[in-house]
């Protein structure tokens, strides 16, 4: 609820568009909650329904890839001293939810689909190297930005902040 207060966008029109973005967010979303609370209690389905929303999520664009890389890692890292435990389990999860994803890329291949990644190859980002710093200006502008944003930025930064205070 706060975020349909506090971001603009998503109660906009924009969130009914057909846009793989914000689908793509909630099951990053739900899939991040669920986790932090199989971390806590050890709930088996905590931890199965995270990973078929991490599946979507690397089904959805090839960024859920990186979104699901981040959920595992912070649980491994917030799980070190009950590795024993924990990471054998979060593993298997990792696996599942990225072993699903390759059927799709087989018919991807199979029918001619063209790839998602950047024309140039690895290579391509080297050859627009001077195109970095004008990127990253937009980025870090568009992350402070009042109007698209409001209060989520500051929210957590604040968050983080008591957070770290807390201990």
């Amino acid at each position: 609820m706060l975020l349909v207060l506090a971001a603009p966008r998503i109660a906009s029109h924009y969130s009914v568009a057909p846009q793989a973005d914000f689908i793509l967010d909630y099951f990053f979303a739900l899939a991040a909650l669920m986790v932090a609370l199989w971390l806590v209690e050890r709930e088996t389905w905590l931890l199965i329904a995270p990973t078929v929303l991490l599946a979507a999520a690397m089904l959805t664009k090839r960024e859920g890839y990186l979104l699901g890389a981040c959920v595992f890692v912070s649980a491994l890292a917030v799980s070190y001293c009950d590795r024993r435990f924990a990471w054998p389990r979060l593993a298997l999860a990792a696996t599942v939810a990225a072993a699903s994803t390759i059927p799709w890329r087989f018919w991807m291949n199979a029918n001619n689909v063209g790839g998602e990644g950047p024309a140039g190859g690895l290579r391509g980002p080297l050859q627009h190297a001077n195109r970095a710093w004008p990127s990253l200006r937009l980025a870090l502008s568009t992350l402070i930005d009042y109007h698209l944003w409001l209060l989520v930025v500051p929210l957590v930064i604040a968050a983080a902040v008591l957070a770290f205070l807390a201990g």
